[in-house]
């Protein structure tokens, strides 16, 4: 009795098909995409009814990184502070750049965005432009964390802090958090 094995071109063919599809047919990102269940929730943040448009931040810029980037205002959706694909967000509820309390920016892990966070070191300087200050920050302190492990970013009452946080692990599956004091 003989089997039919199916031949290599046949399965070389199945699986370009394959590839395909998961190439055409993968779900579309929205604009603003949540760090959902990652980020931080509603409850650990002040409720504000205003903001500032002259303390918010606008960029930051990490010199020995070659980075460049600008800063929007982020939201709480669902629970969650939004995430933007083309710049940084600054969480609704943290501090302002240079006041007492933990400033909260994150950006995806993109080259034009926090993707060579991984390499900053302590003692860097991180600066933060508002509307019309720059705020300098010196790095404490470079971690990886799980996505539910948001104490570190939680608000602070006692520094000048601010904590960037971007993803990293084997799929995404960690948060880079760099702790950062005001200079």
């Amino acid at each position: 009795m003989r089997i039919n094995y199916p031949s290599k071109i046949t399965i070389g063919i199945c699986l370009f098909a394959l590839g395909v599809l998961l190439l055409f047919f993968k779900p579309k990102a929205d604009a603003s995409v949540l760090f959902v269940n990652q980020v931080a929730t509603l409850e650990e943040f002040a409720l504000i009814n205003e903001i500032d448009a002259e303390k918010i931040p606008q960029k930051i810029l990490i010199p020995d990184l070659n980075l460049n980037v600008n800063v929007q205002v982020s939201f709480v959706k669902s629970g969650y502070w939004e995430v933007f694909d083309d710049k940084a967000g600054w969480g609704v509820g943290s501090a302002y750049p240079g006041e007492i309390g933990n400033v909260v920016i994150f950006a995806h892990a993109k080259d034009n965005l926090f993707g060579n966070l991984k390499y900053i070191k302590k003692g860097d300087s991180v600066f933060v432009l508002t509307n019309k200050t720059w705020f300098e920050y010196k790095v404490d302190d470079v971690l990886e964390v799980l996505p539910t492990d948001t104490k570190i970013i939680a608000p602070s009452s006692e520094e000048k802090k601010l904590t960037l946080y971007t993803c990293s692990g084997y799929k995404d599956s960690k948060r880079l958090v760099v702790v950062l004091s005001a200079d």
